[in-house]
């Protein structure tokens, strides 16, 4: 390799690993998140261990589309636990 190229790929590594190391802390937190959600929140029988087969299948993507998910799983569910209660 020659220093100017050799100086590239140091500098390319200098943000592709702690980019990965996040991406991986990411995925590590988005699964433990999936695992400790009950079965009686996902709409379908097989949706846990579905969206358990695209973490592994599709690791860079799934945390996003769950956490995608997720969101807008609570936002549907928000306004029915925030409205006020009559008296």
């Amino acid at each position: 390799m020659t220093p100017s190229l050799l100086a590239l790929a140091l500098d390319a590594a200098w943000i592709a690993v702690p980019l990965a190391f996040a991406l991986g802390i990411f995925w590590v937190w988005q699964f433990v998140q999936l695992m400790l959600l009950e079965d009686t929140l996902f709409p379908g029988r097989f949706d846990k261990i579905l969206w358990a087969a695209a973490f592994i299948l599709l690791s860079p993507l799934a945390p996003f589309a769950f956490r995608a998910w997720k969101f807008a799983r609570t936002a549907e569910r928000a306004p029915l636990s925030a409205t006020p209660q009559a008296r």
